[in-house]
Protein backbone atom coordinates (compact mmCIF):
# COMPACT_ATOMS: atom_id res chain seq x y z
CA UNK A 1 0.00 0.00 0.00
CA UNK A 2 2.61 2.37 1.01
CA UNK A 3 4.49 1.82 -2.89
CA UNK A 4 1.28 2.34 -4.53
CA UNK A 5 0.82 5.56 -2.65
CA UNK A 6 4.85 6.55 -3.37
CA UNK A 7 4.01 5.50 -6.88
CA UNK A 8 1.21 7.24 -7.38
CA UNK A 9 2.91 10.71 -5.41
CA UNK A 10 6.01 10.54 -7.71
CA UNK A 11 3.88 9.84 -11.01
CA UNK A 12 1.15 12.80 -10.03
CA UNK A 13 4.95 15.24 -9.28
CA UNK A 14 6.28 13.99 -13.06
CA UNK A 15 2.93 15.14 -14.46
CA UNK A 16 2.88 18.61 -13.24
CA UNK A 17 6.57 18.98 -13.72
CA UNK A 18 5.99 18.18 -17.60
CA UNK A 19 2.65 20.06 -18.24
CA UNK A 20 4.54 23.28 -16.30
CA UNK A 21 7.68 22.44 -18.78
CA UNK A 22 5.35 22.37 -21.33
CA UNK A 23 3.52 25.42 -20.74
CA UNK A 24 6.35 27.30 -20.25
CA UNK A 25 7.27 26.78 -23.50
CA UNK A 26 4.14 28.85 -25.05
CA UNK A 27 4.53 32.27 -26.40
CA UNK A 28 1.30 34.64 -26.54
CA UNK A 29 0.32 35.94 -30.54
CA UNK A 30 0.03 39.34 -31.55
CA UNK A 31 -3.15 40.52 -32.74
CA UNK A 32 -1.61 40.58 -36.40
CA UNK A 33 -0.35 36.88 -35.98
CA UNK A 34 -4.07 36.07 -34.94
CA UNK A 35 -5.48 37.67 -37.81
CA UNK A 36 -2.80 35.51 -40.29
CA UNK A 37 -4.20 32.52 -38.65
CA UNK A 38 -7.91 32.93 -39.00
CA UNK A 39 -7.58 34.80 -42.42
CA UNK A 40 -5.67 31.28 -44.05
CA UNK A 41 -7.39 29.15 -41.45
CA UNK A 42 -11.06 30.08 -43.00
CA UNK A 43 -9.72 28.94 -46.62
CA UNK A 44 -8.89 25.37 -45.26
CA UNK A 45 -12.82 25.17 -44.39
CA UNK A 46 -16.15 23.75 -46.13
CA UNK A 47 -17.63 27.12 -45.21
CA UNK A 48 -15.38 29.87 -44.77
CA UNK A 49 -17.56 32.12 -43.42
CA UNK A 50 -19.02 30.59 -40.97
CA UNK A 51 -15.84 29.88 -38.75
CA UNK A 52 -15.68 31.26 -35.12
CA UNK A 53 -12.48 31.11 -33.53
CA UNK A 54 -12.04 30.05 -29.88
CA UNK A 55 -10.29 33.38 -28.03
CA UNK A 56 -7.10 31.80 -27.04
CA UNK A 57 -4.08 30.45 -29.29
CA UNK A 58 -1.33 28.82 -27.73
CA UNK A 59 2.07 29.00 -30.13
CA UNK A 60 5.80 26.68 -29.46
CA UNK A 61 8.11 29.09 -31.53
CA UNK A 62 10.53 27.04 -33.90
CA UNK A 63 12.78 27.81 -36.79
CA UNK A 64 12.30 26.29 -40.47
CA UNK A 65 15.66 27.54 -42.72
CA UNK A 66 16.56 29.79 -40.22
CA UNK A 67 13.46 31.79 -40.22
CA UNK A 68 11.24 32.03 -37.00
CA UNK A 69 7.95 30.54 -37.10
CA UNK A 70 5.62 29.04 -34.78
CA UNK A 71 3.43 25.97 -34.53
CA UNK A 72 -0.44 27.14 -33.47
CA UNK A 73 -2.75 25.46 -31.88
CA UNK A 74 -6.52 26.98 -31.34
CA UNK A 75 -9.97 26.19 -31.40
CA UNK A 76 -12.45 26.45 -34.58
CA UNK A 77 -16.58 25.96 -34.93
CA UNK A 78 -17.89 26.03 -38.52
CA UNK A 79 -20.61 24.74 -40.74
CA UNK A 80 -19.57 20.91 -42.19
CA UNK A 81 -20.78 19.59 -46.00
CA UNK A 82 -23.82 19.23 -44.78
CA UNK A 83 -24.59 23.01 -42.95
CA UNK A 84 -24.47 22.22 -39.92
CA UNK A 85 -21.94 23.63 -36.95
CA UNK A 86 -19.27 20.90 -36.06
CA UNK A 87 -18.90 22.12 -32.43
CA UNK A 88 -15.48 23.28 -31.80
CA UNK A 89 -12.49 21.43 -33.16
CA UNK A 90 -8.79 21.92 -32.32
CA UNK A 91 -6.42 23.03 -35.18
CA UNK A 92 -2.40 22.63 -35.12
CA UNK A 93 -0.21 24.92 -38.18
CA UNK A 94 2.54 26.66 -39.04
CA UNK A 95 2.65 30.47 -38.84
CA UNK A 96 5.36 32.23 -40.63
CA UNK A 97 5.19 35.42 -38.63
CA UNK A 98 3.25 38.22 -40.88
CA UNK A 99 3.34 35.77 -43.83
CA UNK A 100 0.67 32.82 -43.84
CA UNK A 101 -0.49 30.13 -41.68
CA UNK A 102 -0.52 26.42 -42.88
CA UNK A 103 -2.94 24.79 -40.99
CA UNK A 104 -2.00 21.15 -40.98
CA UNK A 105 -4.89 19.77 -38.75
CA UNK A 106 -8.29 20.18 -37.91
CA UNK A 107 -9.79 17.20 -35.63
CA UNK A 108 -12.05 17.31 -32.82
CA UNK A 109 -8.76 15.39 -30.97
CA UNK A 110 -6.81 18.17 -30.76
CA UNK A 111 -8.95 20.10 -29.15
CA UNK A 112 -7.64 19.69 -25.77
CA UNK A 113 -4.76 22.66 -24.94
CA UNK A 114 -2.27 20.23 -23.39
CA UNK A 115 -2.56 17.57 -25.94
CA UNK A 116 -2.12 20.29 -28.60
CA UNK A 117 0.87 21.82 -27.31
CA UNK A 118 2.41 18.81 -26.72
CA UNK A 119 1.71 17.40 -30.21
CA UNK A 120 3.44 21.09 -31.51
CA UNK A 121 6.64 20.36 -29.42
CA UNK A 122 6.68 17.02 -30.85
CA UNK A 123 6.71 18.34 -34.13
CA UNK A 124 9.19 20.64 -33.60
CA UNK A 125 11.83 18.45 -31.88
CA UNK A 126 10.93 16.08 -34.66
CA UNK A 127 11.91 18.76 -37.02
CA UNK A 128 14.00 21.01 -35.48
CA UNK A 129 13.72 24.33 -34.03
Amino acid sequence: MIITKKILFIGTLTLFALSSSTWSQTVNLTDKQIHIVNRDLKDALNDPDSARFGDRYMAIKTKFDGIDAYYVCGLVNARNAFGGYTGFQGFIGVLIPDEIFLPIEIDENISDEELCISLAIGLRDEFGG
